[in-house]
């Protein structure tokens, strides 16, 4: 029982642990360095630019299930990407995703967001484990994945491409 007890928190001390980096209290540079960097204003409008490669991603799902997926960011644009915003994660970028009816309209927004693992220097590409919830309602979707500047603007509406996938909910 002890034994138990130790490995639980042992787990639990990871997991604060891991949290705390990705939630971005201390992101690195190039150099391996701990970066500081905090997103204070709105990339420019050449900042706004992602190349998004899927690399795998289930074409069916069940309602609501959550999943992990590797997906490659590269920065093509003329800015860095901050990996920490404002308290209230203004300015911080994240990776996310929308879904779209199978003939295009918005159906869900906003998706779950996962944090860059530190600031994203233009040109450098970085590989995320995306993750992905599911629609609860049945049906095909187109899944268009998206860069966001949080309180800002998503980069599609900066001109930048997305990429989209078509999925199977049932």
């Amino acid at each position: 029982m002890i034994r138990k007890k130790r490995t639980f928190w042992k787990c639990i001390s990871w997991v604060i642990m891991f949290t705390l980096f990705s939630a971005g209290f201390a992101s690195l540079n190039r150099a391996g360095e701990v970066s500081t960097t905090i997103g204070n204003k709105s990339l420019p409008k050449d900042g706004f630019k992602v190349s998004i490669i899927i690399e795998k991603l289930p074409r069916s799902l069940k309602p609501n299930q959550i999943f992990y997926i590797p997906v490659k960011l590269k920065n093509i644009g003329n800015s860095f990407w901050p990996a920490v915003g404002q308290p209230d994660n203004t300015y911080r970028v994240t990776f996310s995703y929308h879904w779209l009816s199978f003939n295009g309209k918005m159906a869900i927004p906003n998706g779950l967001r996962t944090y860059l693992p530190h600031d994203i220097q233009k040109g450098e590409e970085v590989t995320l484990d995306a993750i992905i919830e599911a629609p609860e309602i049945k049906g095909v979707y187109i899944l268009e994945f998206d860069m966001v500047q949080e309180k800002i603007a998503w980069f599609k509406d900066k001109g930048s491409q997305t990429t989209k996938i078509e999925v199977r909910v049932e």
